[in-house]
């Protein structure tokens, strides 16, 4: 059940809601440091969630997981708690990959995954096309883009090309937070 606390700022005349409280003391904390962070100037407070991300990744028991992805199974490295909820566990099949089989996805293709994260889905698709196709695997986190390098090694798909940088519909730069789902940083 949602509860609602009321936090003294920096300055006693402040006062700060923090509204996405829950009852269980994870959520508590865990919306407690969002709405902190949200008091802070901009790069600072970017500089402490990249900090805490790091200490997050250092401190993760990383491990090696072999698992079943739709048709079959590929050894996947976990190497953070993101990639734990996602990977660590066996997928059907996805129906965009069967979708795409019933059109143009066979033995040669060429395939596009934008938006990679860790090369998993690539992977799928790389059955799909075989040793004679080839997925281009684009990410534009570093964290990410290296995982999914490693997990392309891991299963020795060399049809897989694992790109990092980002993907629009218009030419310029975008910079992205040090998170590891792929926010656009908005400055704070």
């Amino acid at each position: 059940r949602p509860t609602s606390i009321w936090l003294h700022g920096p300055s006693l005349s402040e006062v700060v809601r923090c509204s996405h409280l829950t009852s269980d003391k994870t959520g508590m904390i865990r919306a407690l440091r969002h709405d902190l962070l949200e008091m802070l100037p901009g790069p600072l407070a970017g500089q402490l969630r990249t900090w805490w991300l790091r200490r997050l990744i250092r401190g993760f028991s990383a491990r090696v997981v072999t698992r079943t992805y739709g048709a079959g199974s590929l050894r996947v490295h976990v190497g953070d708690p993101l990639a734990a909820g996602w990977y660590d566990h066996d997928w059907d099949e996805l129906p965009e990959i069967a979708a795409l089989r019933r059109t143009r996805l066979r033995p040669g293709a060429l395939v596009f995954d934008l938006g990679a994260h860790q090369g998993v889905v690539a992977m799928m698709l790389a059955r799909e096309v075989g040793p004679a196709g080839r997925v281009v695997a684009m990410e534009p986190n570093p964290h990410n883009a290296a995982a999914a390098r490693r997990n392309r090694d891991l299963n020795g798909m060399a049809q897989v090309e694992v790109v990092e940088a980002a993907v629009s519909d218009r030419a310029g730069s975008v910079v992205f937070n040090e998170g590891l789902n792929g926010r656009i940083d908005d400055g704070t």
